[in-house]
């Protein structure tokens, strides 16, 4: 964040931005109190949960903060008045039609866009504290911009996670992958350039304590900002996990260093304010209402992500696009910390230059280029040719040449082994995830998966219990626990399993399938004709389902109902059981020819059969 009110004399200033204790809990050790909190709440919370909750309490709440400012400042809104107005209805209209299309575009372009954005948050910081001390050397901010850049560069190209997030886009944008020899050379390269600007950081730093005293505070800030940017891009951590961590850091020093700016500024001119007054006073009740308006904002995201697919909720996501757009971009010239305004309200000593304008061809040749290159990815994406399965065997294997260690990549590598049969090759995959990741419940699933492929249903059903352990809303690894038990025969523990799997996802025909087999085996008839039912009215094309819902209409004897079930199977796949009991139904019916043309094939596939029925049927 790049961090205006006018009035007369200044606080006394201080090298702390709000108070020394709050700087380091808030602003500067902050890292080191999330890690540790986050990685015991994954514990028993699971991934996607903690992202939801941390992208609306912290993604989106934290946009409020700048808002209120941005329409709550009458000085501010007249000097900007246009950009205020157009932004929103402009940008707003842009992500319409992404979303109506289903186009990834605006997200690369928000995902690029994010980066800058934090590390101007950092390099702003930076620039406070050496601004609080006095310091306003053009070569130091030269410098803490360069290194911040590094950085953050470093973070991404050497995190494999974050590469992998990247080109996962793009792919979908249809970017071609580049080779694995160009991300080499890039990662060189940048390793090269940021050894070098580290390197040339660190003798500037030895000289300036030479001759003054340094702003320690600042660069334990840059080491607490980049160990926790690194930490979060690691192989071993959730990639979910790694951005919720990174932006619960984020949001508490915007939400923390914004509150801190209006409170000076109510205290200098809080008139300019208004009834947003209220929100910067003195007292524990007005930062409670603050607080309580960021949640109150943020959880347009957990209605968005409650409700169905529908127009409503495409409104919402388009709200939520909208706002982050926004912020990105009001944030970049309304808290500019070298501005004479904004440094008054840091209570900094001194004055800054007066407010400039941006050139008015200038910033809307910066706002053309975006445009542009949102058309372009948009045009790119319309006209990518539709993939198939090799294509994306083909792009997971050439992007593990440059991302062997990515768990996410891993697991679809798995995944796609298994649905062409090459249960080694999907073995290998899920002990490599483990191997990096010990926690990861998308890995312990795949393993549960590949185990009951090759038919180890005991380990099988231990892999699926500790994906369900790490990850209690997993429908898919409750699935995984429920099949291992119906083939171990513990009918009782894979009821359990299967029924919630079903209260997790109920669209899945395959768990109700398996629930009717095991109603089926334990001679529950009437519920394991329910399941079979709601199996096939979920996938209409789901042979087995038809056949074994004939298989146990006729233990009810409804042998017409039978017949058409099994009828129906047959024309959604051949299937050795279906002719075998359509077979037995004609017989019952004298139609000798058409009992013997279903037997007969039903012998072909590997039906076993008694010499009674054979001889019955002329076979």
């Amino acid at each position: 964040m790049r961090v205006q009110v006018q009035g007369t004399a200044s606080p006394r200033p201080t090298g702390w931005i709000i108070s020394p204790l709050a700087d380091m809990i808030l602003l500067v050790a902050t890292p080191l109190a999330i890690v540790p909190f986050v990685g015991f709440a994954a514990r028993t919370i699971s991934a996607e949960t903690i992202f939801l909750f941390v992208a609306a309490l912290a993604s989106i709440g934290h946009h409020l903060p700048g808002f209120l400012r941005a329409y709550g400042d009458p000085v501010l809104f007249q000097r900007f008045r246009w950009r205020f107005l157009l932004a929103p209805p402009l940008v707003a209209a842009a992500a319409t039609l992404f979303a109506v299309y289903g186009m990834h575009g605006l997200d690369l372009i928000l995902m690029l866009w994010a980066t800058w954005h934090i590390v101007m948050q950092t390099y702003g910081m930076m620039r406070i504290y050496d601004l609080k001390r006095g310091v306003r050397d053009a070569v130091i901010a030269r410098f803490d911009l360069a290194v911040c850049l590094a950085v953050f560069a470093a973070g991404i190209v050497f995190s494999q996670n974050r590469l992998y997030s990247i080109l996962v886009l793009g792919d979908r944008i249809g970017l071609p992958l580049p080779p694995a020899k160009t991300l080499a050379a890039l990662q060189w390269g940048i390793g090269i350039a940021v050894g070098l600007v580290l390197f040339a950081y660190t003798l500037h730093a030895v000289f300036q304590a030479m001759t003054r005293r340094p702003s320690w505070l600042k660069i334990v800030l840059l080491l607490t900002t980049g160990w926790l940017y690194w930490i979060c891009g690691s192989v071993s951590v959730n990639l979910l996990i790694g951005v919720a961590m990174f932006e619960i850091f984020h949001a508490i020093q915007y939400d923390a260093l914004v509150w801190s700016y209006n409170r000076r500024m109510a205290e200098r001119a809080g008139d300019r304010l208004g009834p947003l007054r209220f929100l910067f006073a003195k007292g524990w009740r007005p930062l409670a209402a603050y607080l309580a308006a960021i949640v109150a904002f943020g959880s347009i995201k957990w209605v968005a992500e409650a409700i169905d697919p529908s127009a409503a909720k495409t409104s919402l996501l388009i709200l939520l696009f909208t706002s982050t757009m926004l912020h990105f971009y009001f944030d970049g010239f309304i808290w500019k910390v070298s501005e004479r305004v904004t440094q008054q309200n840091l209570g900094i000593e001194g004055s800054g230059r007066r407010r400039r304008r941006v050139p008015a061809l200038m910033h809307a040749a910066k706002w053309a280029a975006i445009a542009a290159a949102g058309l372009l990815l948009f045009w790119i994406e319309t006209a990518r040719p539709l993939g198939n399965a090799a294509d994306e065997q083909a792009w997971v294997a050439e992007a593990l040449t440059s991302m062997p260690d990515v768990p996410e990549l891993l697991v679809r590598n798995g995944d796609l082994s298994l649905a062409r049969g090459d249960l080694t090759n999907a073995m290998d995959s899920a002990r490599h995830v483990l191997r990096i990741r010990p926690a990861s419940a998308d890995g312990q699933l795949l393993l549960a998966k590949t185990l009951i492929a090759r038919r180890e249903f005991p380990a099988a059903r231990d892999a699926a219990k500790r994906a369900m352990s790490l990850d209690p809303t997993s429908s898919n690894a409750t699935y995984q626990f429920g099949l291992a038990s119906v083939q171990l025969r513990d009918f009782p523990a894979a009821e359990r399993a299967l029924r919630r799997a079903a209260g997790l996802n109920p669209k899945y025909a395959q768990t109700q399938f398996q629930l009717g087999n095991v109603y089926f085996m334990t001679r529950r008839f009437g519920l394991a004709e329910q399941s079979y039912r709601r199996a096939v009215a979920l996938a209409p094309y789901l042979a087995d389902g038809h056949c074994n819902l004939g298989a146990v209409l006729l233990q009810l004897g409804r042998v017409a109902e039978a017949k058409d079930a099994l009828l129906a199977a047959l024309e959604c796949g051949d299937n050795p059981q279906c002719h075998y009991n359509l077979g037995l139904i004609l017989l019952i019916e004298g139609d000798a020819p058409q009992a013997r043309r279903h037997l007969r094939r039903a012998r072909d596939l590997g039906q076993d059969m008694t010499p009674e029925i054979r001889q019955a049927a002329g076979l």
